[in-house]
């Protein structure tokens, strides 16, 4: 059996366990291995407000359908983690799909204190102790759960080094796969060696083989006295791979030693396939859009004819994603949006991290946008979640993603784009580095961004569009196919399953 560690899930969007991609994907990989019926678990947490940017009201596990779990004698199980001076008690609420089961500790019991309680409020919490408590509820409360239970559990594997301390816990003769998603500093969490002295002093009182030192000295990276969950990851797991082949590169130079492997990720099909058929693609394609246009609609009263082209670029606000690269030169990009021959327009849609100032002067910059000079021209969607998300990648005509090469570690908003027909105008960063982009879009170069989407939609993808709705080429609708069919073939999860299925059983 696989336990499936990760800090957030998106099983249901009205289950608040995720805030963006990594999320996305835990979830894609539980539903393929639902569909394969593999013999895996997954194990998170249950979060009771959510992700802090997504703002939603307080939700109760028995309120989204999920079952607690119960010990042998019929009582409700309950999971004892040291955290700091305390033992936290955890419930552990079931959530099925198909027969595969995904188990969310949760910490809001009235038998701990008022924060450890909190513990369980919100996912990313901002508070780092609250944080690194929650990475201890994961880890060695998930094992302990897992042990618990009785489950035949050979190889854990940690989507992510959120899961890390499952290592201190589990037996020695299992294996340990360390999936990592991110080159960026902010994705790989470090602590001061002295709040870890802190949070692990009950655990070490314990267990008696635990060298509190060893452990903080296992962590130990390029800063001093600084504690890294990445560093500590490698170290304790047999196997790291990353998520593409270049953030794979990427890895190997940021930790050599580690001898990285590459899986690039998948798309669970299924989940994103608006469409039946290559055949009826263009057909199929206008009712998707015509979806898509009827949401915008709604959101922002803005209505667009059926013939516009739709350029969309939807994804977490961050300054490596470059949100901003499409509106460097105003006046240029008005002069193109107004003077084409067919109408083209422009839909953002993601949300910025309440504590990232440059995100959200971003967004502000967008809005102002959006209601000044390219009023009209473009909208914003404020309410992003996977539903949306769903109607955006499968009514869009252009895909915009302008990432600074080597920090997407992979970007599979673009293969659910690709999936449903959508045209691709991207960097060749993540898995877009792996396909011959000329292909299914075109390739925008790191140095010059905004420079090329202005030059590319003046000088090729407005003339092709206006030749594909004028019905006096086929260009533009092979495109569609190919890109189609590259992500059934290459890019799905059934594929990224089978990759590491093998890594399961070699390690």
């Amino acid at each position: 059996m696989i336990a499936y560690f990760c800090t957030e899930f998106a099983l249901d969007s009205n289950l608040k366990t995720y805030a963006g991609g990594l999320g996305i994907l835990a979830g894609d990989m539980i539903r393929e291995a639902a569909d394969e019926d593999l013999d895996l678990i997954g194990i998170g947490l249950y979060y009771y407000k959510g992700y802090l940017a997504q703002k939603y009201e307080w939700h109760t596990p028995e309120s989204k359908g999920l079952t607690l779990v119960q010990d042998a004698s019929g009582k409700e199980l309950h999971i004892e983690v040291p955290v700091n001076n305390n033992t936290v008690y955890c419930r552990v609420w079931e959530y099925r799909c198909k027969k595969i089961k995904v188990y969310l500790l949760d910490t809001l019991l009235h038998t701990n204190n008022t924060e450890d309680q909190s513990i369980s409020y919100y996912l990313y919490d901002q508070d780092i102790q609250i944080r690194l408590a929650q990475q201890l509820i994961l880890g060695i409360g998930g094992v302990r759960l897992v042990k618990a239970l009785n489950l035949p559990v050979k190889t854990y594997h940690m989507n992510e080094g959120h899961a890390v301390f499952l290592s201190l816990e589990t037996p020695a003769e299992s294996h340990v796969v360390f999936t990592n998603h991110t080159v960026i500093p902010e994705g790989n969490h470090m602590y001061a060696s002295s709040l870890m002295r802190q949070m692990f002093v009950k655990y070490a009182y314990e267990n008696k083989s635990f060298n509190l030192e060893q452990f903080i000295a296992d962590g130990a990276c390029q800063y001093k006295d600084t504690f890294s969950l990445t560093h500590f990851a490698i170290k304790k797991s047999r196997v790291m791979n990353g998520v593409s082949r270049l953030h794979t590169a990427k890895l190997s130079t940021q930790y050599p030693s580690a001898h990285p492997v590459s899986v690039t990720n998948g798309i669970h099909i299924p989940s994103w396939d608006s469409l039946t058929s290559v055949e009826e693609l263009a057909t199929q394609r206008r009712e998707t859009k015509k979806r898509m246009l009827s949401y915008i609609a709604q959101k922002s009263g803005i209505v667009w004819e059926p013939q516009t082209l739709t350029i969309c670029w939807s994804r977490r606000l961050i300054q490596y994603k470059r949100p901003l690269a499409l509106f460097e030169d105003i006046e240029r990009l008005k002069k193109i949006l107004t003077s084409s021959p067919v109408p083209v327009r422009v839909i953002i849609a993601g949300v910025p991290h309440p504590q990232d100032a440059w995100a959200n002067d971003a967004l502000h910059q967008i809005l102002l946008l959006s209601s000044n000079q390219l009023n009209g021209l473009m909208t914003y969607l404020p309410e992003y979640n996977p539903d949306v998300s769903r109607i955006l990648v499968a009514g869009a005509d252009v895909w915009l993603n302008t990432p600074v090469v080597g920090l997407e570690a992979c970007g599979t908003s673009g293969m659910k784009a690709s999936l449903n027909g959508s045209l691709t105008l991207s960097t060749g960063d993540g898995w877009m580095a792996e396909v011959d982009m000329n292909s299914i879009g075109w390739e925008l170069g790191d140095n010059s961004v905004s420079s090329d989407i202005y030059q590319l939609l003046e000088d090729q993808i407005i003339p092709l569009w206006s030749q594909y709705v004028a019905g006096t080429s086929s260009v533009w609708a092979d495109m569609m196919k190919r890109s189609r069919l590259l992500i059934q073939s290459q890019f799905s999860a059934t594929r990224m399953v089978e990759e590491y299925r093998n890594i399961w059983e070699k390690s």
